[in-house]
């Protein structure tokens, strides 16, 4: 509800007013006045109100200086003995970078002088060869057993066929007795007609085992041939001087194939004798060979002391005069020398 001026309400009521009396007003120009009196006593627009809000603005930074100020500056260090905050980790030097496995100790050594940037790329790059070289191993690997399993799982199929068709095969056929014409004529054209349906099948079985029997020899010849192309490798690998294509390794060879058959071994199981068993047999050989050698050594006597040749003994430091007469009794000996050797001894006594 609106609160009018008290000056409005008196002026409206006229009651208790000493002031002159005035004339009578329409209901009209009575509610204009109000309203042109209302206007008049209201208050005008505070113009306090911007400065507050500006006031307000720039206490706001002052308020959030505290925060601004605890925030260190960009560029400045941490004040002395103050701790790491959680979780911080303090700052550590980078581990040595090892060498690839395999490296020799020259390698190793240029390998550390290497950029460490340089250094982890060489051992991606290893470290993938060697995945992918062991990968590929791994597939190789798988294939060969695939293709052995396989060409095994053939052979035996070939084996079977080749017993199935051995029962048309072995029998032997005889044609009926021509006698049978006079006295059976229908029994011998049907004797006849049932030997010829068995020949012809034997006939067939025949060609047909011919070939199961070709394509198993085929299967075994290149079994045989990756045998010995597996089995070279491998003795190039253990034993190279043993497998060189030279006269030298040839004679190597064939000391060995010499000395297996002497000690037992037949062509057939020599044949397919793999890589480790040549190289048993080459050190066996060479045992043999060393001891039979020292067996034709003759063991040569130890030279016998030499003698000492028979005279006086060699005196030592000054020569005395028995030592003088002795020596021209060695180098003239005559009486007057054995007479003077004779005295210089008698005076040595005294």
């Amino acid at each position: 509800m609106r609160i009018f001026p008290v000056k409005v309400f008196q002026a409206e009521v006229g009651a208790g007013s000493e002031a002159p009396a005035q004339p009578q007003l329409s209901a009209q120009e009575q509610l204009a006045g109000l309203f042109a009196a209302e206007l008049a006593e209201a208050p005008e627009p505070k113009a306090e109100a911007p400065a507050a809000t500006e006031q307000t603005a720039e206490s706001a930074p002052e308020e959030a200086a505290p925060a601004e100020e605890a925030a260190p500056e960009e560029g400045t260090e941490p004040q002395e003995g103050a701790e790491p905050e959680d979780g911080a980790e303090e700052p550590t030097e980078d581990p040595a970078i090892a060498a690839p496995p395999g490296m020799s100790e020259a390698d190793k050594a240029e390998f550390a002088k290497l950029p460490p940037a340089l250094q982890t790329w060489i051992n991606k790059r290893i470290t993938e060869q060697q995945a992918d070289y062991t990968r590929k191993t791994q597939q190789v690997a798988e294939q060969r057993k695939y293709y052995e399993s396989s060409v095994a799982e053939l052979q035996q199929k070939l084996q079977a066929y080749d017993h199935i068709l051995s029962q048309f095969t072995t029998p032997k056929l005889a044609p009926p007795d021509p006698k049978m014409r006079d006295t059976d004529p229908v029994g011998y054209e049907e004797q006849l007609a049932s030997y010829l349906h068995q020949k012809h099948l034997q006939e067939v079985a025949a060609a047909e085992q011919q070939k199961v029997r070709e394509e198993h020899e085929k299967l075994q010849r290149a079994q045989l041939a990756e045998f010995y192309k597996r089995e070279a490798e491998e003795l190039h690998r253990i034993a190279p001087e043993l497998s060189a294509p030279d006269d030298k390794g040839k004679a190597l060879r064939k000391a060995v194939w010499d000395y297996a058959i002497k000690v037992g071994y037949t062509p057939e199981q020599l044949s397919m004798a793999s890589a480790r068993d040549m190289v048993t047999l080459w050190k066996a050989q060479r045992y043999d060979a060393m001891q039979e050698a020292r067996k034709n050594i003759k063991p040569v006597p130890p030279a016998a002391p030499k003698a000492a040749r028979p005279g006086p003994a060699k005196a030592i430091g000054r020569p005395s005069n028995v030592t003088r007469a002795v020596q021209q009794l060695v180098e003239n000996p005559s009486r007057d020398a054995l007479a003077a050797a004779y005295l210089a001894e008698l005076q040595a006594e005294r």
